[in-house]
């Protein structure tokens, strides 16, 4: 028998968490419209699994779901355990919080990152998390981010070039990528510093400031994560531009130059210089740059 569509089938029951009929006739009409997909002989095969076997795995699935999920959300979890008591009265159960989670988004198939989506979309779905913790939404999905790119393809290695070796000219006239593993995200919170910080703190911080950040992920030359954020004009240019598709400097000049006027403008600087504006965005191209946002080609 193909193995693995029963396994599958088998770990959809279980994390579904579904009453099952004792009688082997009966299991197999209902997986019949469960598993619409499954063989005669597949849903044979199924049907004949005992439901007291199916709950003897479920413990050390949701073992494995809660080490998954510990591992790539640790500072959710942190904010969980620390305010779930205050709230609710009681300790932070992880296992029932899975379980529970499973019951409304179940897992189906083997991909991390799907559990992972699961996993957002679920703490997004609980109101009464949102009234726990008001950023607790932004955390998630900053951690659930920060593990696609990590765990992106690798890209092509694109050239390393020193921006003082460049004229002004020379400068303007290359092109630059944004690679296809790069996002950009707006949260409601400012959790960029405090991702930064609990990724180095054991101890929780203060809370983040309730302000629309506007953020970008990407991968160094050094294959580090990095987040940072931009100002709004920024960064709607740069989220817009298709992934490897090669763009003038010159282009991004323009709009990064516009933006540092209009920033100046709106905290009463007046008069910038315009070497004052390309040093503005010369620092802005290199941090870019430096980050892993932009390459040059």
């Amino acid at each position: 028998m193909p193995l693995a569509s029963v396994l599958s089938a088998v770990k959809e029951l279980i994390l579904a968490g579904r009453e099952l009929p004792v009688l082997e006739a009966e299991r197999r009409i209902k997986y019949r419209y469960y598993f619409p997909n499954l063989s005669p002989e597949e849903l044979e095969d199924l049907a004949k699994i005992l439901p007291a076997q199916l709950r003897a795995y479920t413990s050390s699935i949701v073992s494995g779901e809660k080490g998954t999920l510990y591992n790539l959300f640790p500072i959710t979890f942190k904010l969980l355990q620390k305010y779930w008591e205050i709230s609710f009265g009681e300790i932070f159960d992880p296992t029932a919080f899975i379980q529970d989670m499973n019951s409304k988004f179940p897992w189906k198939g083997y991909a991390t990152e799907v559990l992972a989506a699961n996993f957002v979309s679920y703490i997004s779905s609980r109101h009464d998390l949102g009234e726990l913790v008001p950023y607790l939404q932004d955390v998630g999905r900053i951690e659930y981010l920060s593990m696609k790119v990590r765990r992106h393809l690798p890209e092509p290695v694109t050239k390393e070039i020193e921006l003082s070796g460049l004229t002004v000219e020379e400068l303007l006239s290359r092109n630059f990528i944004i690679k296809s593993s790069t996002v950009f995200q707006e949260f409601y919170f400012d959790v960029v510093g405090l991702y930064w910080e609990e990724m180095k703190e054991e101890d929780l911080t203060l809370p983040p400031l309730e302000e629309v950040t506007l953020a970008y992920c990407a991968r160094n030359t050094k294959n580090r994560l990095r987040w940072g954020k931009l100002s709004s004009e920024i960064f709607d240019y740069l989220q817009k531009i298709e992934r490897n598709n090669p763009v003038k400097i010159e282009e991004f000049a323009e709009v990064a130059v516009s933006a540092v006027s209009t920033d100046a403008l709106s905290e009463g600087t007046q008069g910038l210089s315009e070497e004052d504006l390309f040093q503005a965005f010369y620092r802005l191209l290199h941090r870019l740059m430096e980050d892993g946002v932009l390459h040059f080609i």
